[in-house]
């Protein structure tokens, strides 16, 4: 039984060395970014983060969200110290 014709088989295998016996080119090394040995941290550009005068619109701005704040969110009981329950959830109350 014959499946294909030698010639045929033989440019097939011809062809598979060939590709196999070519040699890929060298990889391209790229050179390594230096390295800073110490870090530094970036200037500031002025010492003073937020205006408090209190005059200005930023600062008057700033007031009201803080009272808006204090309203709706500020928990007046957060920083008193709660007493500690040793009761276990299934106890009849």
């Amino acid at each position: 039984m014959e499946l294909s014709d030698e010639k045929v088989l033989e440019l097939l295998l011809r062809g598979w060395e060939q590709q196999t016996s070519r040699k890929r080119p060298a990889r391209v090394r790229m050179p390594a970014a230096p390295r800073a040995t110490v870090y530094q941290a970036p200037e500031r550009k002025s010492s003073a983060r937020h205006c408090r005068c209190g005059v200005c619109v930023k600062c008057q701005e700033n007031a009201r969200w803080d009272r808006i704040f204090q309203a709706k969110f500020a928990d007046p009981d957060y920083y008193k110290q709660r007493s500690i329950t040793h009761i276990s959830s299934l106890a009849d109350d």
